[in-house]
């Protein structure tokens, strides 16, 4: 599959094309992708995107237990025609694609997200074989993970500046994960021929190499919270708009644990929440209420960076619309059906009660109260041991301050350097 394609410049050429062609349908797409989604959402629902990427690695394990029976086939002698080498190999890509399921089935809320591993474990998959031309050897898998890795970054730096989209932490994440997952398929299942099982020097010091690029990549990323925007963005032509750009590379904030509503995440910290809330509540209130019909609007002139108070009030009553309307929606009687209303209902009732707690007098003064036969509908089909964790605010590093994040990426760095240059002593 691999050996027959390295046989040539033309080959490698090819290579390297389908490679670039893959990574740039994956930067093109991303104007598009909202609409895309939307398009498949209301023709086929939201959850074709998670079959399909179930179906996309039930093929391509098909596919790769097809190329081990040829090999075997092919190689094969009567001594070793009971060796279980190809049952180890097919274990390995049983596995892989198990991880893959499980890490669809885990992003099944919002399985839109599921397709970065169809993006990401091809693009993974052609860089290996463009790569494996001039280093046919073990640190192929390593350099190919890298390398998607780094576009996976590149892709989400992109999504940063253009309107409408989103960077996401979790997406590198998720990008990072498919390439890799794909090169582990085939360095420990395909194997395929022509690939030495161990790594060259020349291959170590690109893979260091790159890894020293994805690492710098990572700490920009960290670096660039939205008051250091503020301060370059309107210095560079044209990226002024950055400064108030709603989506943010990286941004630090709160964990809070509710008993009877679940977790939520805020910019502010449990004073500064109680205190806006108190000094603001009429202002606040009527922000909220010049917006009601125009929540586009509202995310582009009143950005978390601007007023993280009300930004985050409005973002959370917008989750818990939705959810009503999903609610809604769902008037199926199966038993799947209504266990599906319940858990719609549950995120709307628990959204509910976090604004009325923790917004109390902003969202008392505003027109965004419930009918009370709504509310008490939804409070009915709630299911109260259900663990809930608000996606609103998501994004925000609560675990770990700035100072040791960045402490953390600077000794990566360096072990990184030290290690690049080690490897250029000893060649």
């Amino acid at each position: 599959m691999h050996g027959a394609a390295r046989s040539g410049r033309g080959g490698e050429a090819l290579a390297w094309a389908l490679a670039g062609a893959w990574a740039a349908s994956i930067f093109a797409a991303i104007p598009l992708a909202r609409s895309i989604e939307h398009a498949v959402r209301d023709a086929l629902g939201q959850r074709a995107f998670g079959w399909l990427a179930i179906g996309a690695v039930l093929a391509a394990t098909a596919a790769a237990l097809t190329v081990i029976g040829r090999s075997r086939g092919a190689t094969a002698s009567p001594r070793d025609a009971h060796s279980p080498r190809a049952a180890v190999r097919a274990a390995w890509l049983f596995a892989v694609a198990a991880a893959f399921a499980f890490a669809t089935a885990s992003l099944w809320s919002n399985p839109e997200e599921a397709m970065h591993f169809v993006q990401y474990g091809v693009l993974s998959l052609l860089l290996q074989r463009a790569v494996a031309f001039r280093l046919p050897d073990a640190s192929s898998y390593f350099v190919a993970a890298l390398a998607g890795a780094l576009v996976g970054c590149a892709d989400e730096a992109v999504q940063w500046v253009v309107p409408g989209r989103y960077f996401g932490l979790r997406d590198i994440a998720i990008n990072a994960f498919a390439a890799s997952l794909v090169q582990v398929g085939l360095a420990m299942g395909i194997r395929p021929a022509g690939v030495a099982r161990t790594t060259s020097r020349a291959g170590r010091r690109v893979a260091l190499r790159i890894a020293l690029a994805l690492w710098a990549a990572l700490l920009a990323f960290a670096l660039n919270t939205p008051a250091r925007v503020a301060v370059w963005a309107p210095r560079l032509p044209g990226l002024a708009f950055l400064a108030t750009n709603e989506s943010t590379m990286m941004e630090y904030g709160h964990r809070y644990d509710a008993p009877d509503i679940g977790v939520f995440r805020s910019r502010l910290a449990p004073e500064e929440l109680a205190r806006e809330d108190a000094t603001r509540a009429a202002a606040g209130a009527a922000l909220l209420d010049a917006y009601r019909d125009a929540y586009g609007d509202f995310l582009v002139d009143v950005p978390p960076q601007r007023d993280p108070f009300v930004h985050e009030l409005r973002v959370h009553l917008f989750r818990r619309d939705r959810y009503l309307e999903f609610w809604r929606a769902q008037t199926g009687g199966s038993p799947e059906q209504v266990e599906e209303r319940r858990k719609l209902a549950t995120v709307a009732a628990r959204e509910d009660r976090l604004v009325r707690r923790f917004f109390a007098r902003t969202f008392a003064a505003s027109g965004y109260a419930l009918p009370p036969d709504v509310a008490a509908r939804v409070a009915r089909d709630e299911l109260p041991g259900l663990d809930y964790e608000s996606t609103v605010s998501r994004d925000l590093v609560t675990s770990v301050g700035e100072g040791e994040l960045l402490a953390v990426f600077a000794l990566a760095l360096v072990a990184l350097l030290t290690a690049l240059l080690s490897q250029r002593e000893s060649g």
